[in-house]
């Protein structure tokens, strides 16, 4: 939208948000987004959910999707055409097919362990986990998952789905690397300018760290040769699961009766900036 009628500016409350610079008429369109720039739908429903518009299999009165890419392992489409539209936009060079391949490979492999040592911080006073905590944190699994011998680590099962959703992001940022004079707003710079959340989610929720962590390692050990220079470092992993808090949407379906159910979750970035908690003045909805 060229001339928006609002203006970028950070809340007291929630980050940052969107507020109008002039009078908007009724049923103004603010904003649309084609496409998230991560994703993930949760496994029990990946047969169910398109892997590109997330159309939801149930409310086509049919149990699943039944079409498939034969490299996609996981992933399912409601038609041919979505099927070929996520090979060009999500499975660049295959890499896609390849992660699912490789993490499904991992997990024949991963033990889970007879009991879990709580992280340090996690009987810490919130107001003594700092910056300086928290990277010194990251720091040490560095150092221990770059080791060759060090085992792989245990996730549970949204953790697996925190790995497939920073996979499509990192997928992302590769394109992005490959192609640079492609114009998008889908870019890692616009995704960097979403709201830091990292200090006050481990604050509020001190294991999530232990599981950060956790997830990284097992990134370093599955990730396949061309994305491997992503997870070098934590870098890039932490500045995702940083703006993972209070930036993504929850991918709902669309029931009319009864509880809706969640099947996943997606960051639309410039669609972000509406979501946050307000007073009704905008509206937002799925199109099908």
């Amino acid at each position: 939208m060229s001339n928006p009628p609002f203006s970028l500016r950070t809340t007291s409350y929630g980050g940052r948000g969107l507020y109008a610079i002039k009078r908007i008429p009724k049923d103004t369109l603010l904003i649309t987004c084609d496409n998230p720039y991560a994703a993930v739908i949760f496994k029990k429903f990946r047969k169910e959910v398109c892997g590109h518009c997330f159309a939801y299999a149930f409310e086509a009165r049919r149990n699943t999707w039944n079409v498939k890419l034969d490299e996609g392992n996981g992933v399912w489409f409601c038609t041919g055409e979505c099927r070929d539209a996520w090979s060009i936009e999500q499975n660049v060079e295959g890499l896609q097919g390849l992660m699912n391949a490789s993490v499904g490979k991992f997990l024949k492999i991963m033990k889970e362990p007879k009991s879990r040592t709580p992280h340090p911080v996690e009987s810490m006073r919130p107001e003594d986990i700092t910056l300086q905590v928290h990277d010194l944190s990251w720091q040490k699994a560095e150092e221990m998952y770059a080791h060759p011998r060090c085992p792989i680590a245990y996730l549970d099962e949204l953790e697996l789905d925190t790995v497939r959703f920073l996979v499509s992001a990192i997928i992302r940022r590769y394109f992005e690397d490959k192609n640079p004079l492609i114009a998008t707003t889908l870019s890692w710079t616009a995704l960097l300018e979403l709201q830091n959340n990292e200090l006050e989610h481990i604050r509020s929720k001190p294991h999530m760290l232990d599981s950060h962590l956790r997830i990284y390692g097992f990134l370093r050990k599955v990730m396949v040769p061309a994305l491997q220079p992503y997870v070098k470092t934590s870098e890039m992993v932490r500045a995702i699961l940083a703006r993972d808090q209070g930036n993504v949407f929850g991918l709902w379906d669309t029931a009319t009766e009864g509880d809706s159910e969640m099947l996943g979750w997606s960051m639309y970035l410039s669609g972000s900036y509406f979501n946050h908690g307000w007073r009704l003045s905008s509206k937002l909805f799925e199109l099908s």
